[in-house]
């Protein structure tokens, strides 16, 4: 864009911002068309679109400061507005810190743009030469970068936000293209100012709860692991587990869990529970704790020294925590969740054990819910030995269809018609094991698996069971289709 408004100026004098704008989102798109719908692409056309169009306005109304500074913060301010909508929908963040950071990274940019513009030719030109100034270019662009996170020591200036209803978000761009007219309309101008604030504070407030009518169980598709949203009629939520991986950066919580539980607009769980302090359920659990209000944490004990256990630890200050075994429940919207395993909390630092994982069992009228983590062989002879109740219509495979688990004795006493397995496609361990997959197919229930089908949702109204999944219909029959996590 700065290239073409540059030649703009020099072969026609009267170039304008916006079209050089336009013609720089054309090329672009031209090449490749589905940049219309990266954050990135639309944060920088629609900040540079801001600072074109709002500036102005702004500036009109700012007190005369020296060093230009009302102009830097009228710049800032503009292009914060513009992508307001976009940080909130893309990122579920909003935003604060930005309006003054770009008081140091407007000045940045501008000064970056103009020495690559000497850079670029010296580096055609002069190889050797450019060499050494390339080091000036990346001394630049490191402090750049730096200066974003000048102010990550006070987190009230950032925080994250559920996706805004698009009525608001249009309502919310309504109002600043009303600010964009003649001052003849200055009453209309006043009211969208309004309305762009009004919708400004519903976004940041997000006063819309999430509530659902009936049961609702989703298996989220967090690769090899485990992690269950139950949504109670009404609007209570309970998480279970949060995915996570062993080893590397990337979260499961922050960019699989807490995306999903903000596109339902979901702003608080009211229960989140650890079934077991594995990789695969524990990691992704820090980074939920830190975006959503938890009402209360459950767990069977800590875990020997762990990083992500210790974040969780510092996400969870000042929450309600309990260990729970063997008879604890409780009753949330007509639903009764029963905790059927372990038998007793183990010691604090005890080595984390599969056998001992959080089974939870949840039911309303006739349709029962069974959620028995990674348990094996062991506690599944264990729990029919004290002789608990564990029909269930709707079966987590255990263990994510190992062989070491969903014995044959067990099947036969839970009885489900639906299983639900939480694999990772083309994961080490080739789960679901092809024995543990005969012995669902003998038992006659419908079988769906996260690697292949994504998300998987159940409802119940206590009669009867709904399905639908994120990648439309099942292998082994028909189902609705859900538009979610994948």
């Amino acid at each position: 864009m700065a290239s073409i408004y540059i030649l703009g100026k020099i072969f026609w004098k009267d170039a304008h911002p916006l079209n050089a704008l336009g013609i720089g989102a054309v090329l672009i798109l031209l090449a490749n068309p589905f940049q219309l719908f990266e954050a990135g692409f639309q944060m920088t056309f629609g900040a540079t679109l801001g600072i074109i169009l709002l500036f102005p306005r702004i500036r009109n109304v700012l007190p005369r400061l020296p060093l230009r500074i009302s102009e830097l913060f009228g710049v800032s301010l503009a292009a914060q507005a513009a992508v307001f909508p976009i940080l909130a929908r893309s990122f579920h963040r909003v935003v604060f810190s930005g309006v003054l950071l770009n008081l140091i990274a407007v000045p940045l940019a501008g000064l970056i743009m103009a020495a690559g513009y000497v850079f670029l030719p010296l580096s055609l030109a002069a190889p050797d030469l450019a060499g050494r100034a390339a080091g000036v270019m990346a001394f630049l662009v490191r402090t750049f970068l730096a200066s974003s996170r000048l102010l990550d020591g006070l987190p009230f200036l950032s925080f994250r936000v559920p996706t805004p209803p698009a009525s608001l978000v249009l309502a919310y761009l309504a109002g600043l293209g009303a600010l964009l007219l003649p001052a003849r309309f200055r009453p209309v101008r006043r009211a969208g100012g309004a309305v762009a604030l009004a919708a400004f504070l519903l976004v940041v407030i997000h006063p819309f709860p999430s509530s659902v009518r009936d049961l609702t169980v989703t298996v989220l598709d967090v690769g090899q692991g485990d992690s269950i949203l139950v949504e109670f009629p009404g609007r209570a939520k309970m998480l279970v587990d949060g995915g996570g991986l062993p080893v590397g950066g990337f979260d499961i919580g922050e960019h699989v869990v807490s995306p999903f539980l903000w596109n339902k607009g979901i702003k608080r769980l009211d229960l989140l529970v650890l079934s077991h302090a594995h990789p695969d359920h524990l990691h992704g659990l820090a980074a939920v704790a830190e975006n959503f209000r938890v009402g209360e944490f459950w767990e069977t004990s800590a875990p020997p020294t762990d990083k992500a256990y210790d974040r969780l630890n510092r996400a969870l200050a000042g929450v309600r925590r309990k260990r729970v075994a063997r008879g604890e429940a409780f009753t949330r919207g007509g639903v009764d969740v029963d905790v059927l395993s372990p038998p007793a909390c183990p010691a604090d630092g005890s080595p984390v054990d599969n056998e001992l994982s959080i089974v939870l069992r949840l039911k309303q009228g006739a349709m029962s819910f069974l959620l028995p983590a990674d348990i094996g062989r062991a506690a599944e002879a264990e729990i029919l030995s004290a002789g608990l109740d564990v029909r269930s219509q709707v079966l987590k495979s255990p263990h994510h269809g190992s062989d070491s688990s969903s014995s044959e004795a067990f099947l036969e006493s839970v009885r489900p018609e639906v299983v639900v397995i939480s694999v990772g496609r083309g994961n080490v361990y080739n789960l679901p094991h092809p024995e543990v997959m005969e012995r669902y197919r003998k038992s006659g229930a419908r079988v769906f698996r996260t690697d292949l089908d994504g998300a998987v949702e159940i409802r119940t109204d206590g009669r009867a069971l709904r399905f639908r999944t994120a990648a439309g219909p099942a292998a082994d029959g028909p189902s609705e289709r859900l538009s979610g996590n994948k």
